[in-house]
């Protein structure tokens, strides 16, 4: 049923419009950073609270920065024309213009495909530890006639030591290591299909996806989970209008034992997981230049396989639920969640943004004095870009997580994937404190300084959670963790996708729960230099 429901979207589709869908992964700061400051400079607009960027919409930005050439600084004129050796591509019919360096690329009336290769090496001194990570790999995308976007990517990595795991508190992209004799090994695959039209997408996808705006972690959806297989769709019928929805298949790492089994002649179990699943949708309205208006919800639930209620793109899932849920199951079938995205750019180079994350409100305890714990996330952040001198950015941001919110007293409804979390990285009852300067004095060279103060307080049993003893709960009244980081990069792209790095940290984490949260190499005062070379993500 499912399949033939699939089918008739697919056959609707093809009878309108063209267009095609390719994602840019959000490693590519490069060209993430351009397209932010060209849209902070009133060069372009573009809607920026969903990510990752299509590789049409980036070239079309391009295109349209490249009739606006008097407004660009010497500077950007030069990095406009470096990306578009790439993005032009999707602007050019053959392969007659100036075009980067691929592996390979070939092109012709029906089919075009690009295939490069992942490699990349960072060494560094984390403190006393020694710290390795290469990793190799292909990437490859391309389009089929005037609809069908394909695009794959694979990675194998080593490091000798993580720098992640679910409980560490960093910014450090999730994965699933196993550990060898030398170190630490995890692969990753990215990947799917699109198929476009003028004013829509519909795309089968594993891949990362980042909602909210920010510059040090997203609280909507972070993009820092491993990669987790989706179905998307994308609307935009008018300029003011845009909109988003995708359900997607997560990994609960709750073990279903009625369902595991032994293995024959082993002394281990085969475990079976519970399902799980998310939808979630995204509302842009765009009134004015200036003005970027986001909202949207999304709900967590499991146990019962899919639902039909959730592949409804459109849908207010919370109140939903009160209809599809049993009258027994006091209210815990799924995990219902609300979020806002402002996104503000009142003069040409300042931007103000605002994301709120909402796991539970209450407007009738708001203020009052024993019940005022509200489970929100809110970041607030400005960013300013070549004023008043050319090739500078200045950005500063705050987020604070009240008690409670991302947290789910239904281990399979977490709002989390792979037991990383899919909100802001600090979770709940946090704090953070993020100033950056970023010089741009060349094409392609970014050399940023930055400042993070994080803290976390304690984090409250989750058997609080079903009980009124949950309102009120002080928020910070004990720093359990604190993280003051002073860090230094140098980024170069000399050629596309081929990315030098270089940086240099001061850090200071402490608390009681630092060794709870932080890579034991990394507690305490530490100093850390590491370089690093990539070919490709």
């Amino acid at each position: 049923m499912r399949n033939i429901s699939l089918l008739a979207v697919f056959i609707f589709v093809s009878l309108i419009g063209n267009a095609q869908q390719v994602p840019v992964n959000t490693a590519n700061t490069g060209i993430y950073s351009f397209i932010d400051e060209l849209s902070n400079d009133g060069i372009i607009d573009v809607v920026s609270v969903t990510k990752p960027y299509y590789r049409m919409d980036i070239s079309k930005w391009l295109q349209e920065a490249d009739t606006k050439r008097q407004m660009l600084s010497q500077r950007q004129q030069k990095e406009l024309a470096f990306y578009l050796k790439d993005y032009g591509k999707e602007l050019h019919a053959d392969r007659n213009f100036k075009r980067r360096i691929d592996l390979l690329y070939y092109k012709d009336t029906l089919f075009s495909a690009t295939i490069n290769p992942i490699l990349g090496l960072t060494k560094g001194k984390y403190g006393e530890q020694d710290y390795t990570h290469r990793y190799n790999g292909i990437d490859a995308f391309g389009y089929i006639g005037k609809h069908v976007g394909i695009w794959a990517s694979f990675r194998d990595n080593f490091e000798n030591e993580p720098l992640t795991k679910p409980a560490y508190l960093n910014q450090e992209l999730g994965k699933n290591n196993m550990r060898t004799s030398a170190g630490y090994e995890y692969d990753e695959m990215r990947g799917g299909i699109s198929y476009g039209w003028s004013w829509g997408s519909l795309e089968l996808a594993k891949d990362h996806i980042q909602w909210g705006s920010g510059y040090s972690g997203n609280n909507i959806l972070s993009g820092r989970t491993p990669s987790f297989p989706y179905v998307m769709l994308t609307l935009t019928p008018v300029k003011w209008f845009k909109f988003k929805y995708f359900h997607g298949t997560l990994v609960s790492d709750v073990v279903d034992s009625s369902k595991s089994y032994p293995i024959s002649g082993a002394k281990f179990e085969r475990e079976v997981f519970r399902n799980k699943y998310m939808a979630a949708n995204m509302f842009t309205l765009l009134p004015t230049r200036w003005l970027e208006f986001s909202f949207g919800n999304s709900t967590i639930y499991s146990d019962n396989g899919i639902h039909f209620t959730y592949l409804i793109p459109f849908m207010f899932y919370r109140s939903s639920d009160r209809s599809t849920s049993s009258n027994k199951s006091n209210g815990i079938d799924n995990n219902s969640l609300l979020f806002f995205n402002l996104y503000l750019k009142p003069i040409k180079h300042l931007s103000i943004y605002s994301s709120v994350f909402i796991d539970e409100l209450g407007l009738s305890r708001m203020f009052s004095k024993t019940e005022n714990t509200n489970e929100v996330s809110i970041k607030v952040g400005g960013n300013l870009t070549n004023w008043p001198l050319n090739n500078i950015q200045a950005t500063v941001e705050y987020t604070r997580t009240n008690p409670f919110c991302y947290r789910h007293y239904v281990q399979a409804c977490t709002y989390e994937s792979n037991s990383y979390l899919l909100g802001h990285y600090l979770g709940d009852n946090s704090d953070e404190i993020y100033t950056a300067l970023t010089v741009k004095p060349i094409k392609t060279l970014y050399l940023k300084a930055s400042y993070t103060k994080a803290r976390k307080g304690k984090t409250y049993s989750t058997d609080l959670m079903n009980s009124p003893e949950r309102r009120g709960l002080p928020f910070m009244d004990e720093e359990r963790w604190i993280n003051k980081t002073i860090r230094f990069t140098a980024t170069y792209q000399p050629i596309n996708d081929l990315y030098i790095n270089f940086g240099v940290e001061s850090s200071d984490i402490s608390g009681a729960d630092a060794k709870l949260y932080t890579p034991k190499f990394l507690q305490g005062k530490n100093t850390t230099v590491y370089g690093g070379i990539n070919i490709g993500f």
